[in-house]
């Protein structure tokens, strides 16, 4: 309503009070009311929008602590929630799954199970072999293997945290299973078709350590995940609470034409993510550690095992790195070429007109002589 409206209907209210004395009491006996002579003063606002930076936002180290303690509190009541259907302790009670068709592979066939395996290398016998039917085992682990890759890879799109944590655990336990089963034959002794397919069976990856190590290098990778996608950046010039996620950032970089600015968020989220090296190194320890246990010299020949066609008891089939720099060499000139072109794009789109003075990051530069 507009000041001026709002002071003429209170000074009619004031001018009727004024001549209609209350009851029991003269004209005489009132008081004088004092004339109006401006505006009524509105009360001071909670927030002031005109000086809005000197507002405090919880710059406060202290609060700032509490405040993530509480979102880890509610972060594992939530977890538990989804594990047991309540956020209190219930001794006793079956865990509950949101993957319900990873639940559904574990335990399915008898191959799941390592009871009454025998000692490793023990059975020499190719009959016996297949009288056990190790081919169709064979078949049921490539299949189960594809069920459970197709439902973590679409649990990772969809980033369903949860799930996707129970289709590894499934998949690690079959992996596991199935691998110690294959291990009671002597591959030496099996025909060289049997023999390979008992390698690729016997084969753990990272499902060969121990279960505390197996879940360390987990909740590793799921640390990253999680911090990659949560972590906040903040705007340039702006103080915290930071508010831009990964996705936001992202957002920006599809419209932003400022290259200063782009240099300054890739920049400030690069250093937030730093902060997670020592789950990487932790992740390549372990990822070391189960080589060894696969029979492999670090997890870098244990990775390439799928492509070189490696084992434990064999070695390489080709030179991956230098089959791999062939290639390289061979994709150079158009990749030279491809670098400028994209490299002047972008020069153009942020508005840059000497490039060669203002070099923008860019992750396809290569250090040769431009």
């Amino acid at each position: 309503m507009p000041m001026k409206s709002m002071d003429k209907h209170e000074a009619m209210f004031r001018e009727e009070l004024a001549v209609r004395p209350p009851p029991n009491e003269s004209l005489e006996q009132r008081p004088e009311i004092a004339p109006i002579t401006g505006p009524t003063p509105l009360p001071e606002p909670a927030i002031k929008f005109d000086n809005i930076n000197d507002e405090d936002y919880g710059e406060n180290e202290a609060e700032n602590k509490t405040r993530r303690c509480g979102q880890d509190v509610i972060e594992q009541l939530v977890n538990k929630f989804l594990n047991t259907g309540s956020t209190t302790d219930q001794k006793g009670s079956a865990p509950k799954f949101v993957n319900k068709e990873a639940q559904k592979l574990l335990g399915s066939s008898p191959y799941w199970s390592d009871k009454g395996v025998k000692e490793i290398g023990s059975i020499k016998d190719s009959d016996e072999a297949e009288r056990n039917g190790w081919m169709d085992i064979i078949k049921r682990h490539k299949k189960s293997c594809h069920q459970l890759d197709g439902d973590i890879s679409r649990r990772s799109r969809q980033n369903s945290r949860k799930s996707l944590t129970e289709a590894q655990d499934v998949m690690s336990r079959f992996v596991h299973s199935t691998s110690m089963q294959a291990k009671q034959f002597d591959a030496a002794a099996m025909p060289e078709e049997l023999k390979k397919q008992l390698h690729y069976v016997s084969f753990e990856g990272m499902s060969a350590l121990k279960e505390k190590d197996h879940q360390a290098f987990t909740s590793a990778q799921d640390h990253i995940n999680q911090q990659i996608s949560e972590t906040l950046t903040c705007e340039k010039g702006m103080k915290a609470p930071c508010t831009l996620k990964k996705i936001d950032i992202s957002a920006i970089f599809n419209s932003e034409n400022d290259a200063d600015h782009l240099k300054y968020l890739w920049g400030a989220f690069v250093r937030n993510v730093a902060r997670l090296k020592p789950h990487y190194k932790k992740i390549l320890d372990l990822s070391n550690t189960a080589a060894q246990l696969n029979g492999f010299s670090d997890g870098g020949a244990m990775w390439r095992s799928a492509f070189d066609l490696s084992t434990k008891n064999s070695p390489p089939k080709f030179d991956l790195k230098q089959q791999m720099q062939q290639i390289y060499e061979k994709i150079l000139p158009l990749y030279k070429q491809l670098h400028a072109y994209i490299r002047r794009q972008i020069s153009e789109s942020t508005r840059i007109r000497s490039y060669r003075r203002r070099r923008l990051v860019f992750p396809l530069r290569i250090n040769e002589t431009e």
